[in-house]
């Protein structure tokens, strides 16, 4: 096929779809949804999660999938090939995992879709990264174009349209995990851009009031829309169908809210 073929993500999709099926014939001790259903893996185009609830399941199915693509001539790349272990503490593991004979590293925080997940469950340093890649497009705007010389509707549609997304991205998941109220929610690492953002135009002191540089040029706090956003997810998760995933791990959720964890 050509390259870019429209085609090309349905016939890899049709060339692994058994992989997902051949975790299920070995013990690989998977995490089971409240309809009972067993979850080992997740697929998006090429991209691959195991997941397992014990080191020994991880690693027999990591011993299939090396099996498997030595059978159907795929490669791995074991250099994006990471182990995430999620734990409430600390404490250091010594465990070693292996695909045939390369050694797989253990790491604490890994970017998957766009998204930095943590081994302890916070979504912190993914907030962070988004700030940083939302200030990196701002200041290349910014050698492009002179903010203080449009007029703030103009100024604040550009953000709206191209910093915004960046920092509100997947919004859906960690937006539900941060810090509610606005006297918290200013000193989150997404606010801050946007408030860096509000100062940079109105050419005032960062130490300057966040509600009235806000409010000077008819913006509201982020997590505004981030709500909003949560709110449409969720209703989108309720039609879905009871044995999708989304709608099984929606239910997860909130048991895990009304139980406290």
């Amino acid at each position: 096929m050509r390259q870019g073929s429209i085609l090309s993500p349905l016939l890899f999709n049709l060339y692994v779809n058994d992989l997902a099926f051949s975790f299920n014939n070995i013990l690989s001790d998977p995490f089971v949804l409240p309809n009972g259903n067993k979850l080992n893996s997740l697929f998006y185009v090429d991209d691959l999660i195991i997941l397992s609830r014990s080191k020994v399941g991880l690693q027999n199915c990591l011993n299939e999938l090396s099996s498997y693509c030595n059978s159907w001539m795929l490669r791995i790349n074991p250099k994006k090939t990471k182990i995430l272990i999620f734990l409430r503490c600390t404490k250091k593991c010594d465990y070693v995992f292996h695909i045939g004979s390369e050694i797989i590293d253990i790491v604490q925080n890994y970017t998957y879709l766009g998204t930095r997940i943590s081994s302890s469950g916070n979504f912190t340093l993914s907030l962070e990264h988004l700030r940083q890649k939302a200030l990196h497009a701002f200041f290349g705007l910014r050698r492009h174009t002179d903010f203080n010389k449009l007029k703030p509707s103009l100024a604040c549609k550009i953000f709206d349209s191209m910093i915004s997304p960046i920092l509100t991205y997947n919004s859906e998941a960690w937006g539900a995990f941060a810090k509610s109220d606005f006297k918290s929610w200013d000193s989150s690492a997404i606010e801050k851009a946007h408030l860096q953002f509000c100062k940079r135009y109105l050419e005032v002191h960062n130490k300057a009031s966040n509600i009235t540089c806000r409010a000077e040029l008819g913006k509201l706090p982020l997590i505004i829309d981030i709500n909003k956003k949560i709110l449409n997810y969720v209703n989108y998760l309720r039609e879905k169908e009871e044995s999708s995933i989304v709608k099984q791990s929606l239910k997860i959720s909130i048991d895990l809210h009304y139980n406290g964890q």
